[in-house]
C-alpha cells in the first residue's frame, strides 16, 4: 500500500459515516484526500491566526485558544490513525468461520469458474505433473478437478470452516482435507 493510499483510507476510515462504501476507487481517494488536506488546512490556518492574533494584540486568551485548538486537531488525527491501525491489524477468525460455515452447503450452487482464467494461473504458477499442491482455503474442493487434470502427486488442502472441509472431503476422498488456521498448522 502506498502513501496515498494509506492516507486515503485514513480519511475514508476518519469520515466513515458520510462514506456508505469502503471500498472507494484511487481517483475518488485522490479527491477524498486533497479535499481533507484543504480543510485541515483552512482549520490549522484559523488556530494559528487566532495564536498569532493573541501575540499582536497581546491577548492571551487568543494564543491558548489557537494551541488547544491546533492540539485538539493532532489529538484527532492520531486517534483515527490508530483506530484505522487498529481495525485493521486481525481479522476475527470466528467470524470468518461462521460466514463460511453458514454459505457453505450452497457454496457449490452457482459455481463460477472461467477455464482459460484458472489454466493462466495454474501455468504461471507452474503447476504440473508429479507435483505436490498446497491449498490454502481451499473451500468446498472447487480447484481439486483443475490440480487433477494436470496429474499432481498429491492435495493437501487447509481451510478454517468445518463444514467447508466436511463437503471438500465427500467430494475428493483423495486429498488430504485439514480443518483448521492455516498459520498455525506446521507441514
Amino acid at each position: 500500500m502506498n502513501l496515498l493510499d494509506f492516507l486515503g483510507d485514513i480519511v475514508i476510515f476518519g469520515f466513515s459515516d458520510l462514506i456508505d462504501n469502503k471500498k472507494v476507487s484511487h481517483k475518488t481517494r485522490k479527491r477524498l484526500l486533497i479535499t481533507f488536506i484543504i480543510v485541515s488546512l483552512c482549520y490549522v490556518g484559523g488556530f494559528l491566526f487566532c495564536i498569532f492574533w493573541g501575540v499582536k494584540q497581546e491577548n492571551i486568551l487568543w494564543s491558548v485558544v489557537g494551541v488547544l485548538g491546533i492540539l485538539f486537531y493532532i489529538y484527532q488525527m492520531v486517534k483515527s490513525v490508530r483506530r484505522y491501525k487498529e481495525s485493521n491489524e486481525k481479522i476475527n477468525k470466528d467470524t470468518v468461520r461462521e460466514f463460511f460455515d453458514f454459505f457453505a452447503p450452497r457454496w457449490d450452487d452457482e459455481p463460477i469458474a472461467d477455464k482459460k482464467i484458472i489454466d493462466t494461473i495454474l501455468d504461471n504458477s507452474e503447476l504440473k505433473e508429479g507435483i505436490n499442491v498446497l491449498d490454502i482455503g481451499c473451500g468446498t474442493g472447487v480447484m481439486f478437478p483443475f490440480y487433477m487434470e494436470r496429474n499432481v502427486q498429491s492435495i493437501t488442502a487447509v481451510d478454517l470452516s468445518p463444514e467447508m472441509v466436511k463437503i471438500a472431503k465427500s467430494k475428493f476422498p483423495q486429498a488430504d482435507v485439514i480443518c483448521g488456521d492455516a498459520e498455525t498448522i506446521s507441514f
